[in-house]
């Protein structure tokens, strides 16, 4: 029995399908907004937005530290919804730094910062190993002792209420006691980094996973619908051009 060809909407479908699976996890879906983000840059700030001001000092302040030799990325968590399918972690903001940085993979000098209404998360990056057990080679990540930092923290008060400018001035906060205890001073004033002014520090999350400075460092996953965009209509256009090639070599019907 001779097999009927492809339609070109089964061609199309297929190539489409095809394009779209080779794409990266992270541009078919997007399950914890921060993970997306931080991989790029250093703040995530909650989908209700604090303050240009206050989240200018936020931005200003983790790049003073990591100018200082602190490198921090930190996220401002306010509700469920800002951690998309790991909103059963809100609430526990330890937790959910430890879960944060397995999604990072953190270089081992950087810090990460949760802050959210119930308090305050620390992680460390981590180092990759080779361990030998019962002669496996198994490779692992082995993280400092955060210990210290969860010390730190402890003695700092709660944000003060739920609201977006008192989660980032609380963030800002335990930037600067978290690099003070590691020897890091930070002035008193720094330059405020923000939305607008850029250097790709700061993401709003409901912006989609850009800078809107325009930053290699920010670029990320911002271009990632686009792409896929792209990839269908190279599909799209691939699959009439086999139709129209298929039609005009077949007889006159």
């Amino acid at each position: 029995m001779r097999r009927r060809p492809l339609s070109a909407a089964a061609m199309v479908a297929l190539l489409a399908v095809a394009a779209l699976a080779a794409l990266p996890g992270r541009a078919l879906a997007d399950g914890d907004p921060a993970s997306d983000v931080l991989l790029f840059q250093s703040v995530f700030l909650p989908y209700e937005t604090p303050s240009p001001a206050v989240s200018g000092q936020l931005g200003g302040v983790v790049k003073a530290a990591g100018d200082g030799g602190y490198p921090i990325k930190v996220a401002v968590i306010q509700s469920p919804a800002d951690l998309g399918s790991a909103g059963a972690l809100f609430g526990r903001p330890q937790q959910y730094a430890i879960f944060l940085e397995k999604e990072l993979r953190l270089k081992p000098k950087e810090k990460l910062l949760v802050v959210m209404p119930q308090g305050y998360g620390v992680a460390a990056g981590g180092s990759t190993a080779i361990v030998n057990q019962n002669g496996i080679a198994t490779i692992v990540r082995r993280h400092p002792n955060v210990k210290p930092e969860i010390a730190v923290l402890s003695r700092l008060p709660l944000p003060r209420s739920p609201q977006p400018d008192a989660l980032a001035v609380a963030a800002t906060r335990a930037v600067r006691a978290l690099a003070a205890a590691a020897g890091v001073r930070i002035p008193a004033q720094v330059p405020p980094v923000d939305v607008e002014s850029g250097g790709g520090v700061i993401h709003n999350a409901s912006s989609g996973g850009g800078s809107s400075s325009g930053t290699s460092e920010g670029g990320g996953d911002s271009k990632l619908p686009a792409l896929a965009g792209g990839v269908v209509l190279v599909a799209l256009g691939a699959a009439a051009a086999l139709w129209l090639a298929r039609h005009r070599s077949s007889p006159n019907r």
